[in-house]
Order: C-alpha cells, then structure tokens, then sequence
C-alpha cells in the first residue's frame, strides 16, 4: 500500500497513520477541511484505520477525550489549520487536568507560507503547549529527512501521551500542494531504510519506561538482549555510582561496546574493555556496522 502512494505528500501522510496504527492508535476523529486532506486520505486508505467524522473540532476533541476515559488509551483528532485547531483547547485542558491520553494532529501550513497573510495561517506550533505532555513540530514533507526519523518521532509521541503520566500530545504537521492524491512522481528509495518496517506489522520502536516495565517485558527484553548480534550500550547522565557500577557490569556481561556520554562519569577511568569514544565518527564511517539492538541509560 505505502509504494503506491500517489505522490509524497500521501506518502508522508500514509506513514503517519500506519505508525500511530501500529502503535494501537487506530480510531481517528476526524475534522473537515482541505490542508488535512493528506492524513483524511490516509486514514480512508489504511484498513486498520477507523474514522468518526465530525463537523466542528470541539466537539471532536470531546468526543476523543471520551473514548480515551471509556477506553484509557490515546484516540487521535485530525484538523485542518487555522483556527480549527484554536477549538481544541478546552478538551486539552480537560485531558491534561485527568490525564487522559489524546492525540492532536494538526495540520499546518508549510514554513514559507507562514507570517505572510496566507488563508487560516496563524500560529499554532504551540498554541497549546501549556497543556500538553509533549509538542512536535514536524518538517514538512521532505526527502532529506529519514522515513526512520518520521516514524521514530510518531513512536514517541504515542509514547508521551501513554507512559504512565498520560495526557495530551500535540503533532503539528505541514504540507505542501498537492494535497489532493493527485498523481507526481516520487522516489521510492527513500522507503528503502525501512523496508523491513515496510513489509512488518509492527512499530519501527517500542518504547518502554523503566518504572513500567513488568515481568512479561523483562523476560521479553532480556531474550532479546540475547539474541542480539550487535549490541550497543548508550549511556547519557547517571546521578549515583550505583547506577553507573551496574552499567559497567552489564557491559562486562553482554560484552557489548560502551558509548558513555562526559555526563556518564564513565567516560574516564572507565574499566570496560569495550568502552567507546567518538562512537558518532565511527558509525558514520563507510561500511560501518550498525547496532542491531541499542540499550540506553
């Protein structure tokens, strides 16, 4: 279904939905208007994609929020741009208050089209940031960013709105013309870095945290950590020694190479043979092997 999207705008459109999909966000509240006309489209073509149609956008982030009371997971609401996503707020403010997980897909005008008196132009990058988990701004359809860093960006915003503090989460998304399914050329290339997300069922990440984690998740992920063939440990910031001894064990144990950032305190005088520097240099050298399962501290 994805390589025979009409043209990219679809495409970006296309995968937005599969992702959120995947990631078990398949109902969708969806608002009439012509700049969302990608992700309408996409919903319309995805089979495991439902829709509500409803007229105004308060009453679609109502009629969201309720299925996430009955439902406790995150339904999405889909507008066009302007002042259509002005109507979201009071629902947002509710959702935040009861935490209540809500997904807003918003759509935008693209970036040369802002500040400039385009038709239901305003700004609405973070007209409700006060009220959500978390807020993204996406690119317009590009092909200089990844279809990895598309889908990475949708795992974690599902993952905002779900991981225990749950709440509102607001993906703001540009697109330029053509919005109809319109026929135009595309480089099917740039599907190639997730052809095996392509031809999958499931998310390109799941992201779990650690305070969330239960005994069905620890027995998965410790299989998995044993199946892996290139592993890689990341470590970021580590307040206590503890922590950073039992980094440095696991290290030991897996036999995994260690990127320790400065922050880690296991940068210098770490005793780790695997023990890592300038990890960015070398994965982006010619012919690098890449990590097939990353553990981050």
């Amino acid at each position: 279904m994805l390589r025979d999207a009409p043209n990219f705008q679809a495409l970006w459109g296309d995968l937005i939905v599969e992702e959120l999909v995947r990631c078990g966000v398949d109902h969708f509240v969806v608002c009439p208007g012509s700049r969302s006309t990608p992700l309408a489209q996409a919903i319309a073509r995805n089979p495991n994609a439902h829709a509500t149609l409803w007229l105004d956008e308060r009453g679609a982030a109502f009629h969201a929020l309720g299925m996430g009371r009955a439902i406790a997971w995150a339904h999405a609401v889909v507008t066009t741009s302007g002042t259509a996503v002005a109507n979201l707020l009071p629902a947002v403010v509710e959702a935040s208050l009861d935490g209540v997980p809500l997904l807003l897909l918003t759509a935008d005008r693209p970036p040369e089209l802002r500040e400039v008196g385009a038709n239901q132009s305003i700004r609405q990058t973070n007209i409700l940031s006060e009220h959500v988990r978390w807020s993204c701004d996406l690119p317009a359809p590009d092909t200089s960013m990844p279809a990895r860093a598309l889908l990475s960006t949708i795992d974690h915003a599902v993952h905002c709105a779900v991981d225990g503090h749950d709440g509102p989460v607001h993906l703001n998304c540009p697109f330029r013309e053509p919005l109809a399914p319109t026929i135009e050329p595309w480089d099917a290339a740039w599907l190639d870095d997730v052809e095996s997300w392509v031809t999958a069922a499931e998310p390109l990440h799941e992201i779990c945290s650690g305070d969330s984690i239960d005994t069905l998740h620890d027995e998965d992920l410790a299989e998995r950590v044993r199946s892996a063939e290139r592993g890689l440990l990341v470590c970021g910031r580590i307040a206590y020694q503890t922590d950073a001894d039992a980094v440095m064990e696991l290290a030991e144990r897996l036999g995994w190479p260690l990127w320790a950032d400065i922050r880690s305190g296991l940068r210098l005088g770490c005793d780790v043979a695997g023990s890592l520097a300038h990890v960015d240099r070398i994965l982006a050298a010619e012919g690098a092997p890449r990590p097939d399962m990353v553990l981050q501290f």
